[in-house]
């Protein structure tokens, strides 16, 4: 069965061998859906970057919250390029970057690496041989 299914599935070749007249050829164009599909994905992995680059000490919480506001822009820049040239797709990238962008503020100040305090020499020593002021 599956033989004859196939035998009756298939063009006759004419002209460039793929079934299609001489002159037709077989292009792989991304449309519009491809593209915002792969942007998406893109996209959808600042939030790990960002978190594996402040567990390593790269950036801290405090750096991406000075400088949100340029991130803000940049988002905006990276969904014109990367979107199909309408408005509304822009928008519909750079919302939820921005989100993006805050959980991973968020989730940077969970793991990145605690400052190290350094203990006064001071509370050391026994208290009959502390030093008073009166």
């Amino acid at each position: 069965r599956q033989r004859v299914f196939l035998q009756r599935c298939e063009l006759p070749a004419l002209g460039n061998g793929h079934g299609l007249p001489a002159g037709h050829q077989v292009h792989f164009a991304p449309g519009h859906g491809q593209q915002l599909i792969f942007a998406f994905g893109l996209t959808f992995e600042l939030p790990v970057a960002l978190t594996l680059m402040a567990k390593v000490g790269i950036v801290s919480s405090a750096a991406l919250k000075r400088v949100r506001r340029y991130a803000y822009v940049g988002m905006f820049v990276v969904a014109a390029i990367m979107a199909p040239p309408d408005v509304i797709s822009q928008i519909a990238l750079a919302v939820p970057l921005i989100a993006l962008y805050e959980i991973s503020i968020i989730a940077a100040g969970f793991v990145e690496p605690k400052p190290v305090v350094e203990e006064d020499d001071k509370d050391d020593e026994p208290e009959g041989e502390k030093k008073s002021d009166a």
